[in-house]
């Protein structure tokens, strides 16, 4: 994987640009809320629990910084969010999908029968994990796109995590559900990244943290510590969405443009990005020849190119530089 390499004179890019923002009340998105508010930005978020999300809006300055209770698996909400932000601030610029919870109970249960198994199983999961993430990727679209100028810089940020590829490596628990959501949310910024910003001129990316030093790693946090892994401070995370959201990054060119379809993975407060690696040997993990139907396929039915197809040999070569 490569460095992520962020231009950090683009933080400048932030002061009075106007963010929304879902799971701002703690962790990860209450560093994330401190984090913009540093570089300038307006900000509208929203957090199912009340009483800490007033507690840090509280913090700061109340013409900047705006709060409202919101249940990301309600489309309603969702949509009120954007509501906010658009009342109080006239437009939207930056988006940032970060609400998530981890797995609870365990559907796959061995003692599952016959008989219990008629009943279908809760999934609150994928509800907010999954569902919430589009309901507010859907309207974000909208209220981003809705006024922009051509030269505007919008975006949306998804949070991942690094069991969107790497769940096999988790110790402890169970993460089926909660690594199904997560590979999904990996999808749709995949699916989205191209369509989005060819459609309504908006950048579409992720952030993929490990463990971090948060609530939900309260089951697991012993076990690392106990084996001496490295653990995210929210910080860490918070300063990567930022980051994106600024826009820049060193892979994305000589010209520095502005980043779209990355997946920042941050650990132990290092962050790599993967999806370009993963594009640039795809003839090593997919194989030359499946990379090349699938091209072809999407040539033929989409008009236009579905993969870069590189040659063995030259990944090879690309594969010795970077090493």
């Amino acid at each position: 994987m490569a460095r992520f390499d962020p231009d950090l004179t683009q933080l400048r890019s932030l002061q009075d640009k106007v963010v929304v923002l879902t799971g701002g009340a703690n962790g990860i998105g209450a560093a994330t809320v401190e984090a913009f508010y540093a570089h300038g930005a307006l900000i509208a978020f929203g957090d199912i629990n009340d009483e800490a999300g007033r507690i840090v809006a509280g913090k700061y300055d109340s013409k900047r910084v705006h709060f409202v209770r919101m249940d990301v698996t309600k489309y309603g909400d969702n949509l009120a969010l954007f509501q906010l932000a658009f009342k109080e601030f006239g437009r939207v610029d930056h988006a940032i999908s970060n609400a998530g919870v981890m797995e609870q109970g365990n559907i796959f249960d061995p003692n599952l029968t016959i008989e219990s198994v008629q009943e279908p199983a809760n999934s609150p999961v994928l509800d907010v994990n999954l569902i919430g993430v589009v309901h507010f990727t859907r309207i974000a679209t909208a209220y981003l796109h809705h006024n922009a100028e051509p030269t505007d810089d919008k975006s949306i940020t998804l949070l991942g995590s690094s069991t969107s590829y790497f769940v096999h490596s988790i110790p402890g628990g169970n993460f089926m559900t909660y690594a199904a959501s997560k590979h999904a949310v990996i999808g749709l910024m995949r699916s989205l990244a191209t369509y989005v910003q060819t459609t309504f001129g908006i950048r579409v990316n992720a952030v993929c943290p490990f463990a971090t030093d948060t609530g939900m790693l309260a089951p697991v946090k012993e076990l690392l510590l106990r084996n001496n892994i490295p653990v995210n401070k929210p910080e860490d995370v918070a300063g990567t969405i930022v980051e994106l959201a600024a826009g820049k990054h060193a892979s994305c060119g000589d010209e520095a443009e502005a980043c779209n379809g990355l997946a920042v993975v941050v650990a132990g407060g290092k962050r790599w990005e993967v999806e370009e690696s993963l594009e640039r040997t795809r003839n090593v993990w997919m194989g030359p020849e499946a990379a090349g139907l699938l091209d072809a396929l999407g040539r033929n039915l989409m008009g236009k190119k579905l993969f870069r197809v590189e040659t063995a040999e030259k990944t090879s070569a690309d594969d010795n530089v970077s090493n």
